[in-house]
């Protein structure tokens, strides 16, 4: 691996520190409109958890980078599925299924351990770390 390699790897881990640091301003400035308004803001939630994702694929990169050029979307999803579903119900239960008063199973209407913003700060990190592994050798 040359100097160039090391620098990119360098790059990427600063964008991934830089946009978790992004990721806290605006998950702060979420937290405290829902707090004051009462109500759930889909576009907030998923400015924030976007911006984790990317520093999670920012920093899966670097790690892959640069000796792996394929992307292989079905291993990308494989691994990313069980973050992605964990992530995905807390915006349909409060965003979608609690304002439509929808009848939900207990099972999935009662909090979890990952309903809490640290579980969903990781989950989302490992969500983009997975996007990232879908590179592979070529």
């Amino acid at each position: 691996m040359g100097r160039g390699s090391w620098i990119v790897r360098a790059c990427l881990a600063i964008a991934s520190v830089i946009l978790l640091w992004l990721a806290q301003r605006r998950f702060d400035s979420w937290q405290r409109r829902v707090a004051a308004t009462f109500h759930w803001n889909t576009g907030g939630w998923f400015a924030y958890i976007g911006l984790l994702v990317l520093a999670g694929f920012a920093l899966g990169l670097g790690a892959v980078f640069p000796r792996r050029l394929r992307y292989h979307v079905v291993s990308a999803l494989a691994l990313g599925l069980i973050p992605l579903l964990l992530l995905a119900r807390a915006p349909f239960l409060l965003g979608y299924a609690s304002p439509h008063r929808m009848h939900l199973p207990s099972w999935l209407a009662q909090p979890y351990f990952f309903d809490t913003a640290s579980c969903e700060f990781a989950l989302a990190v490992l969500l983009g770390v997975a996007l990232a592994a879908g590179f592979s050798g070529g």
